[in-house]
C-alpha cells in the first residue's frame, strides 16, 4: 500500500470517529439512550404547577405559588413541599417494564377493567402551562414486580412500570398536608405570650430588644428567648382530625385554657393557638387548634407539659446592664460627699474629678470587664425589708456608667440624663454576694461579691501606674546623689554618656546604662500610697537614700528627679518624682538599678622612686 492510500484510510478513520462522537454527544450515551426509552413518562418537573389526586373518594388539588406548595382542596392548607417533589419527582424518573398495546390485549381477551385501570384505583393529574399529564393507576401485576398504568387515555396502551410509584402517592389528605405547625421565622416574631395552668408569661422585641411584659417587666435574654421560639416554630402535628369543626366545647379548649399566640411583623391580629384535653383512645395527645380556624388536630401532650416549665425568671437577662465594655464612655463612684468621675478619650481613660490624671488602663480594662461580665444570681423585690437586709440604704456607694459623652459647654456632671445608677448594697456581712440596685428598679440583682470589691473611692487606685515616660534621645545627662557622693554622666556630640569629673584629673569607666535607660524610659509603680499633703520623712523622702536626676532637652522640660525612700517591705521601696504631689511603691529589684553607681573610678598607679 501506498503512503497516498494509507493517508485515505487514516482520513476516513478519523472523520467516522468525529461522526460518531457527534452522535453520542447529541444523543446521550448508549445508557442514557437507554434509560430515556424506558422512561414511562415525558414531562419535565420544572414544568408542573398543579398536581391532582383523586382516590378513595377524595379529590386533593394542589398548587404551586412562589416555589411552595399549598393545598386548596378540599381544604386549604400548607402541603408538605417534599411530599408532593417526591411524587413529581418519582413519576419523572418512573421505569418502565413493558407496555401492552390495545391489540395486544384484545388478543389476550382482556380489557382495561382487567388491569384495574376502568375504573382507576388512583388518579394523578399533573398541569402546567400548555402542559398537562393524566396518570391512572391500576393493580399491581400478578407477580408483584409492576404496577399497571394508562397515560392520558385508559384505553390506550397500558404501561407495566416501577411499583415505587405506590409509595410516592400520599394515602390520604393527612399524607400531603404540611405538619409544620407555624410558617414563619423567628425574625418575623414581635410579641410571643404563653397561658398555662401555672400563670402568664408575655414576651415582645422593643427596639430590637427583648423584653418581658407579663408578669412583671425587665430585659429578657435574647439567646433564651430565640431558643424558646425555635422549640416552638419547629412543632409538628402528630394528627389531623376535624376540618369543619363548629362546636369546640367538647376538645376541652376553654376547660383547659392554655395556649400560645404569636404577633408578627405587618400582622394586624395575633395568631393563637389554644390547647384541649388528651385525645381518649391516646393519652400521649391532646387537642389543639387555632381560635381563628375551624379544624382541630392532635399535637404531643409533652408541648404543654413544657410550656408549664416556662418561668419569666428563667428567661431573664442575667446581665445587669446591656451596654457592652467598648459602649461605655463614662464612669462616675460616688458615696456621700466622694465623687470620681472617669472619661474614655482619644489616648484611653482620664479622670476628671477630683484630680485630673490618666487612668491606668489594665485597672479601667479590668473594672469594666468586671461589672460587664459578672451575671445576675438571683433576683430579689426591692421592698423595704430586702433593702434593709442587702444594706441598700440613703448612704450606698453609687456607681454609675454612661455611654455617651456631653458635647463642649453642656458637661454637667451632677445631671442624672444619660446616666445608668446603680446603688451596691454594704459589703460587712459574710455573704459570697452583693446585692446591686439600678435606681428606679423594682428588682435587686443579687451579684458575685467581686463586683463591689473591684471599686474604690480612692481616687489613686484608677491613677495610670506609670510614673516616668521618656524618650531616650532627650535624655542629655544623668545625676546620682547618694548620700554624699554625687555622679554626672553627660552626653557628647556623638550622643554617648560620659562622666563629668569637674576637672579632677581623674579617671573613670562608664558602667553599662541600657538596663537604667530601659527602666527609665517607661516606669511603672506598683502603686500608690499617698498624694496631696503628706508627710515626706515618714517615707524616707525628707532625705531620700538616692536621688537620680535627668537633665532633658527643651522640649521634654528642664529636668526629672527620682527620688528613693525608706523600703516598704522586701518586695518594694518609697518613691516619688520631685515637684508630684503623689508617693508611689517601686519594685526593690528596679530601684537597685536605678540607684548603681553611674561609673568607676580607675585607679592611677602611682610611680615608684
Amino acid at each position: 500500500m501506498n503512503t497516498r492510500s494509507t493517508w485515505i484510510l487514516l482520513l476516513l478513520v478519523l472523520a467516522g470517529g468525529l461522526y460518531i462522537w457527534f452522535l453520542e454527544a447529541r444523543l446521550g450515551s448508549t445508557e442514557e439512550r437507554r434509560r430515556r426509552v424506558q422512561r414511562a413518562l415525558r414531562f419535565d418537573p420544572a414544568d408542573v404547577a398543579r398536581v391532582q389526586i383523586e382516590r378513595d373518594g377524595m379529590d386533593i388539588d394542589c398548587v404551586k405559588t412562589n416555589g411552595e406548595w399549598r393545598i386548596v382542596k378540599p381544604v386549604e392548607a400548607r402541603a408538605e413541599n417534599a411530599v408532593v417533589r417526591r411524587l413529581i419527582s418519582t413519576l419523572d424518573s418512573l421505569g418502565k417494564n413493558a407496555t401492552v398495546t390495545r391489540a395486544e390485549r384484545r388478543g389476550r381477551g382482556l380489557t382495561a377493567q382487567d388491569y384495574g385501570l376502568v375504573p382507576p384505583q388512583v388518579v394523578v393529574r399533573l398541569e402546567g402551562d400548555n402542559f398537562s399529564r393524566l396518570i391512572n393507576v391500576g393493580n399491581l401485576s400478578p407477580d408483584g414486580d409492576s404496577l399497571f398504568i394508562a397515560a392520558d387515555n385508559a384505553q390506550e396502551d397500558v404501561l407495566a412500570v416501577e411499583t415505587n410509584l405506590l409509595a410516592a402517592i400520599p394515602q390520604d389528605l393527612g399524607g400531603l398536608r404540611s405538619k409544620t405547625l407555624f410558617d414563619y421565622a423567628i425574625k418575623n416574631v414581635r410579641k410571643i405570650e404563653i397561658k398555662t395552668s401555672e400563670g402568664f408569661v408575655s414576651l415582645a422585641l422593643d427596639s430590637d430588644r427583648w423584653m418581658i411584659r407579663q408578669p412583671y417587666v425587665a430585659r429578657a435574654d435574647r439567646r433564651k428567648v430565640e431558643q424558646l421560639l425555635k422549640g416552638l416554630l419547629g412543632l409538628r402535628i402528630s394528627r389531623f382530625l376535624r376540618d369543619d369543626t363548629t362546636e369546640k366545647t367538647i376538645y376541652g379548649f376553654d376547660e383547659v385554657d392554655s395556649g400560645i399566640s404569636f404577633s408578627l411583623a405587618g400582622a394586624a391580629t395575633p395568631r393563637e393557638l389554644r390547647f384541649g384535653l388528651p385525645l381518649p383512645s391516646d393519652n400521649e395527645l391532646i387537642y389543639a387548634g387555632f381560635r381563628d380556624k375551624r379544624s382541630v388536630f392532635a399535637l404531643p401532650a409533652s408541648i404543654l407539659s413544657s410550656l408549664k416549665q416556662v418561668k419569666p425568671e428563667d428567661i431573664r437577662d442575667r446581665n445587669l446592664f446591656s451596654l457592652s465594655a467598648a459602649d461605655i464612655q463614662r464612669i462616675k463612684i460616688a458615696k456621700g460627699d466622694q465623687k470620681i468621675e472617669m472619661r474614655r478619650g482619644s489616648e484611653g481613660w482620664g479622670m476628671v474629678r477630683p484630680r485630673s490624671w490618666q487612668v491606668d488602663r489594665s485597672v479601667a480594662g479590668e473594672l469594666l470587664a468586671t461589672w460587664t461580665g459578672s451575671m445576675v444570681e438571683s433576683f430579689v423585690p426591692a421592698v423595704t425589708n430586702s433593702l434593709q437586709e442587702w444594706g441598700l440604704t440613703t448612704n450606698s456607694t453609687v456607681f454609675s456608667i454612661s455611654d455617651t459623652i456631653p458635647a463642649s459647654g453642656e458637661d454637667k456632671p451632677d445631671v442624672a440624663e444619660g446616666w445608668l445608677d446603680f446603688k451596691i448594697g454594704d459589703l460587712s456581712t459574710n455573704r459570697e454576694s452583693v446585692a446591686v440596685l439600678r435606681v428606679g428598679s423594682e428588682w435587686i440583682s443579687i451579684l458575685p461579691r467581686r463586683i463591689k470589691s473591684i471599686i474604690s473611692l480612692d481616687p489613686l487606685t484608677y491613677k495610670s501606674r506609670t510614673v516616668l515616660k521618656l524618650d531616650l534621645d532627650s535624655i542629655q545627662s544623668i545625676t546620682l546623689k547618694r548620700g554624699d557622693m554625687v555622679q554626672t554622666l553627660v552626653r557628647n556630640s556623638e550622643g554617648m554618656f560620659q562622666p563629668d569629673l569637674g576637672g579632677q584629673g581623674l579617671d573613670a569607666r562608664t558602667m553599662p546604662q541600657g538596663s537604667r535607660l530601659e527602666a527609665l524610659s517607661l516606669l511603672r509603680c506598683e502603686g500608690y500610697v499617698a498624694s496631696g499633703d503628706f508627710e515626706a520623712s515618714q517615707y524616707g523622702l525628707e532625705d531620700p537614700t538616692c536621688t537620680l536626676t535627668l537633665g532633658l532637652t527643651a522640649e521634654e522640660g528642664i529636668s526629672k528627679s527620682l527620688l528613693i525612700g525608706k523600703p516598704k517591705d522586701e518586695n518594694t521601696v518609697y518613691a516619688r518624682i520631685r515637684g508630684q504631689d503623689v508617693v508611689f511603691l517601686l519594685d526593690r529589684k528596679l530601684a537597685g538599678i536605678v540607684c548603681s553607681d553611674l561609673y568607676a573610678i580607675i585607679e592611677t598607679p602611682q610611680d615608684e622612686d
